[in-house]
């Protein structure tokens, strides 16, 4: 499979989904763009680094707010196992 990233061309073999390796490709392209725009830096080298260095950020971020909404999902459950042990552990009142 052949692509283009900010005009370098680029053989990638073992591909399974193209598709979505395209969207990757179309995702690096735009950022590199966005950034090559924003700081005016030209030299390709450079801004591949920038580039990587961005994507790593929103990566971080969003590892950190993934463990932030895991903890929350646990405390959760751990009080909704809580309040239903309470209502199953009742005695029953018979007639």
């Amino acid at each position: 499979m052949q692509v283009r990233i900010f005009n370098q061309s680029f053989n990638i073999q073992g591909v399974d989904d193209e598709a979505y390796f395209r969207q990757l490709v179309t995702y690096v392209e735009d950022r590199m763009t966005e950034l090559q725009r924003l700081t005016n830096t030209v030299d390709s080298y450079r801004l591949a680094l920038l580039t990587a260095l961005h994507i790593a950020d929103d990566l971080f971020a969003l590892r950190g707010q993934y463990e932030q909404y895991d903890e929350f999902i646990s405390r959760k459950s751990a009080e909704f196992v809580k309040i239903l042990d309470q209502f199953t552990n009742q005695p029953r009142i018979s007639s």
